[in-house]
């Protein structure tokens, strides 16, 4: 559209399919290849990675392109590859811009594309007493299980379950859940303070009502 509908238009969020709509017995199978529709329905988990590898092949060679300056290639897939072996870890942009060999501002400018295409999630830390030391860092997890085993070339839950990345991989599956249940209505955090108390997720409604939820 010509014109720019404010006041007039609404943005629902469609992501992929999650733990409420699929079969009670295809959880783990939701939790390892994700909530594409193409990749949850493959029949088999080989046919389900090689679609995911597709995937991100043409998202980073044609479809990101399109909403920014040329990035190349390469940098970009090891940059998103980093970030799934980051799952979950505090953001530490001066660290990643040492290992592609750019600047942290590049970084920044990479984390929030990827964030803008809804590919990765960026979850603040809450900051609401200021009387404690907290931790200051966002926590960064990308949203689709299934393509984060795929940039880690994980195939299957029993590959998975042997992987050091498993707690992690669970825990944004969980919080991804979590937040398309919400719909939007709740802040959501994180919580940490420097001496290692910690809360995964940290949910404030509407009516000021806090939810705090550890995922194990």
């Amino acid at each position: 559209s010509g014109e720019s509908l404010a006041g007039r238009i609404s943005y629902p969020e469609l992501g992929p399919l999650d733990s409420l709509e699929i079969e009670q017995d295809q959880q783990d199978m939701l939790w390892v290849r994700g909530g594409f529709p193409e990749s949850l329905l493959a029949p088999s988990a080989q046919a389900s990675l090689r679609w995911r590898d597709d995937f991100i092949r043409t998202y980073l060679e044609r479809d990101i392109p399109q909403f920014g300056p040329r990035i190349a290639v390469q940098t970009l897939r090891r940059f998103w590859t980093m970030l799934a072996h980051h799952q979950g870890g505090l953001l530490n942009a001066a660290q990643f811009a040492r290992n592609l060999g750019v600047d942290g501002r590049t970084v920044a400018n990479y984390l929030d594309l990827l964030t803008d295409l809804l590919l990765v999630r960026q979850l603040p830390p809450w900051h609401e007493n200021l009387g404690k030391r907290l931790v200051k860092s966002s926590k960064v997890y990308l949203r689709d299980s299934g393509l984060l085993h795929a940039l880690l070339g994980i195939a299957d839950k029993d590959s998975l379950l042997g992987h050091p990345v498993v707690g992690h991989s669970w825990e944004g599956f969980v919080i991804d859940n979590l937040l398309a249940q919400s719909a939007g209505k709740a802040q959501a955090h994180f919580y940490r303070t420097s001496a290692g108390a910690e809360i995964d997720l940290l949910l404030t409604w509407p009516n000021d009502e806090s939810w705090a939820i550890e995922v194990k």
